[in-house]
């Protein structure tokens, strides 16, 4: 997918394990994030080492090699929550949290990420508005202390 955006002319950097950049510290993804004019998620963007792959293929009816199940991930709150614009994968049940178009932007196939990139690239003040409405969304909906408190409700502590 990388070299697919870059072969359509988007320019893209990665960071993390395996990329010849290496990983960020905190401090620096938390920048990378804020300051980035689209910030890529992509729902499978790593592959569990081989006995994790066998045992949770077999637990979801596939083989060995199957690929995993696309997930909501914490990067797809992260991001917002840094004040980043975020374009991720469109996952099952992200509907839930995020008003896609105008909290974060969502792609469903190798053409619709080159869209959707060249599309947000080219519109910035939409871009700043739709990074602002999801910064707003994590920060009243999607914290830890929430996730805590639902988690709490649902066991029946106080």
């Amino acid at each position: 997918m990388i070299e697919a955006l870059r072969a359509a002319g988007v320019e893209v950097e990665c960071w993390g394990l395996g990329w010849p950049a290496g990983r960020l510290d905190h401090d620096e993804m938390v920048r990378v994030f804020g300051t980035s004019a689209v910030n890529l998620n992509l729902a499978n963007s790593s592959t569990p080492p081989n006995t994790l792959r066998v045992r949770v293929g077999r637990m979801l009816g596939r083989g060995p090699k199957g690929p995993r199940p696309a997930q909501i991930k914490g990067r797809t709150f992260e991001v917002p929550g840094c004040g980043g614009f975020e374009l991720t994968e469109r996952v099952p049940h992200l509907e839930r949290y995020f008003e896609f178009g105008s909290e974060l932007a969502v792609y469903d196939d190798l053409d619709g990420l080159i869209e959707q990139s060249r599309y947000w690239l080219e519109h910035d003040e939409e871009r700043t508005k739709v990074a602002e409405a999801g910064y707003r969304r994590v920060m009243t909906e999607h914290t830890y202390d929430d996730r805590f408190d639902a988690i709490f409700a649902a066991m029946g502590i106080a």
